[in-house]
Parts: structure tokens; C-alpha cells; sequence
């Protein structure tokens, strides 16, 4: 059976779409943080939307494939990806061959990419999870956290089998639209429009739990302590200091800061893949149009798989042409597609 052997694991996990039905044991449902780009990289391997990949954070990886071939596929945040040294670009299948070293380098622009493979992964040595099933697990991170070591056992790729291709969609850099609330009695209308109107920084302090955004302080007008209640993904907490805190999927289940806004489920993925440093603003929205987009982005992850295209073997490809440098070197158009364009700025789709 062919395995992955990590051989620097950087900042990785195994992730699918989470655990629900746990909150009340203060369990989170944790799960990918861009849920379209897991679905992307699923479609192009044959996957369900939620099956686990590896999800990738901001520093390099490197594994090495052992006894036998697998078909991998990336997608998410833009980053170089080589077996050897041949390139794999985000967006189309590729088979790694027993022996290569998949080197994935750091991102360049976003937060997170995501690894899946023909026929699904069998977890760290074939293992699965114990506790709850879910291929996401913060609550045993020693399962599906990945270490410098780990055996991740394969299916083996499917001989003769054309490449697929898909066209990725960009994560726009449109206001990230949220509900106001719940907590709208600790902040006056100035505050709240100093919080619509500031372009905040995400700080160099963000992991799965939550991001850290700098910008103007956010005063209160009952102070920062609130009885302990629920929460959800894309809560916007204002801590002591007055800055936000965005609450993501490997967050608390209860918390103690009013909370002011939510960012709504469409954008969550959008959200979490802006990088350290990079600036997002906020746009208010009712409860009935946030429902309207949550079911918009439900029936868009449904929907990857269509999109998905076959390479047909021996057919030149416009792409690895128009991405080429062919100043000096020879160039085969039958070869692999060096790349494809992306699809649309998502802000400009329904979601």
C-alpha cells in the first residue's frame, strides 16, 4: 500500500468539515478554516466535498512517497508545489511517483492550502480516530496533528487515468460581511460605525482558535466582562484592549467578551485565508440575506465536483503555453499544464 512519510511536517493537520452535535462537552467542531478550497481539492481527485485532506498552513512541507504512485491535488492558498523537481500547480491532478519528495513551499498571499489524494488518506499508520470519527479532532491533537515521522497510508493511483483540472475561485478582497450582535447593548452607534468604517490589519497572532486585528480601539460602554455564553465560528469578540478578536473553528465554546458582529458562514473561508499583515473591512447585513448566502455557499460546495475537467492524454494545452517561458527553450505543447487561470473574484458570485 503507498504511504506519505512526512519528512517536515511544518504547520499541518488532517481536516474535513468538522464534528457537530459535541458543542455541549466543549468540543468545537473545528474542520477546515476555507471550506471551499477543501472541496476544490476534493472535487479534483473524486472525493466528497468534506472527505479529509491535509490541510497546510503557512510554513513548508515536505513528504516523500513510498512503495507505490498516488494522484495528489492542491488547491487554496497560492503556493509553489514540486515532486522533484517537476512543478505542481494548484488546481490539476498530478501523480507522485514512489521515491519523490513532495516539497510544498510557504504561501505566498494566503493562509491555508490543502493536500487530498486519490481514493482518501487511512489516517497517521492506518489509523482511525477513536473518539468521535471525525477526521478533525482539536480535542486529541496527538491523532491528527501531523509530525516529522508520521506513515500516512494511501490507495494506490488508478493506472492510465487522464488528469483533472479545475478552475479555482480567487477569495476577493471585498468587505467581509457580517451580523451585528449579539452583545449590541455594550456599544454605542459611533462605536459600532468606527467598527464598519476601519480597515483592520490582521496581526502576526492568528492560528485555527482565532485572528488578532489591529487598528482603532473599540470602546464599550459596559465594559469588557460578560457572563460566559456560546459561541460560534466568525464570532468578533472586543477584548480589554478594544481590539477584535475573530473566534475561528478551533475556538472555545463559551466565551467572556461581548461579542460585536459575527462574520457570516459564506465568508469564513475568505476570511481566514487573508494573510498576517493583510487588511480586511467589514459590511453589515441583515439575518435574512446572511441566511440567503449561506444557502447560496451550501449549494455552491455541493457543486464543485461538476466544474471539474478532464486533460485528455496528447492534447496540446493553451495553458502550459500562455504560462511557459518559451524565450530560449524548447517547448513540448502536449506536455502537462503548467497551470490555469483562475475563475471570477468569488466576491462577484452569489455567495
Amino acid at each position: 500500500m503507498p504511504a506519505l512519510v512526512v519528512i517536515d511536517a511544518g504547520a499541518s493537520c488532517f481536516q474535513g468539515l468538522g464534528r457537530y452535535g459535541a458543542q455541549r462537552y466543549g468540543i468545537a467542531p473545528g474542520g477546515a478554516m476555507d471550506r471551499m478550497a477543501l472541496a476544490e481539492a476534493n472535487a479534483l481527485i473524486g472525493q466528497s466535498a468534506g472527505a479529509a485532506a491535509i490541510e497546510i498552513g503557512l510554513l513548508p512541507m515536505r513528504l516523500r512517497v513510498e512503495d507505490g504512485s498516488v494522484r495528489i491535488a492542491f488547491s487554496g492558498a497560492d503556493r509553489q508545489v514540486y515532486c522533484d523537481d517537476r512543478l505542481v500547480p494548484l488546481g490539476i491532478t498530478h501523480v507522485a511517483r514512489s521515491g519523490e519528495i513532495i516539497s510544498i513551499r510557504g504561501t505566498c498571499g494566503g493562509q491555508y492550502s490543502y493536500l487530498s489524494v486519490q481514493g482518501g488518506f487511512h489516517g497517521r499508520d492506518g489509523s482511525t480516530d477513536p473518539l468521535t470519527g471525525s477526521s478533525s479532532d482539536p480535542a486529541s491533537p496527538r491523532t491528527w496533528v501531523l509530525r516529522n515521522g508520521d506513515r500516512i497510508s494511501l490507495k494506490s493511483a488508478t493506472a492510465g487515468q487522464p488528469e483533472n483540472r479545475l478552475r479555482l475561485l480567487r477569495r476577493g478582497s471585498t468587505p467581509i460581511r457580517v451580523v451585528l450582535g449579539p452583545q449590541l447593548d455594550y456599544f454605542s452607534q459611533d462605536a459600532l460605525q468606527s467598527f464598519l468604517a476601519t480597515r483592520w490589519s490582521v496581526s502576526h497572532a492568528t492560528n485555527r482558535m482565532a485572528y488578532r486585528l489591529e487598528g482603532n480601539s473599540v470602546a464599550t460602554e459596559k465594559g469588557f466582562n460578560i457572563i460566559s455564553d456560546g459561541t460560534v465560528t466568525g464570532n468578533i469578540q472586543i477584548t480589554g484592549t478594544g481590539q477584535p478578536l475573530v473566534i475561528l473553528r478551533d475556538r472555545g465554546t463559551i466565551g467572556g467578551y461581548p461579542k460585536i458582529a459575527t462574520i457570516i458562514s459564506a465568508d469564513i473561508g475568505r476570511f481566514a485565508q487573508t494573510p498576517a499583515l493583510g487588511h480586511v473591512t467589514f459590511e453589515s447585513i441583515s439575518v435574512v440575506e446572511a441566511q440567503v448566502r449561506a444557502r447560496d455557499f451550501a449549494f455552491e460546495l455541493a457543486n464543485v465536483k461538476p466544474k471539474v475537467e478532464s486533460i485528455a492524454p496528447n492534447n496540446a494545452s493553451l495553458y502550459a503555453l500562455l504560462d511557459s517561458n518559451v524565450a530560449g527553450d524548447a517547448f513540448n505543447p502536449f506536455d502537462s499544464p503548467a497551470g490555469l487561470p483562475y475563475d471570477d473574484d468569488i466576491s462577484t458570485s452569489p455567495l
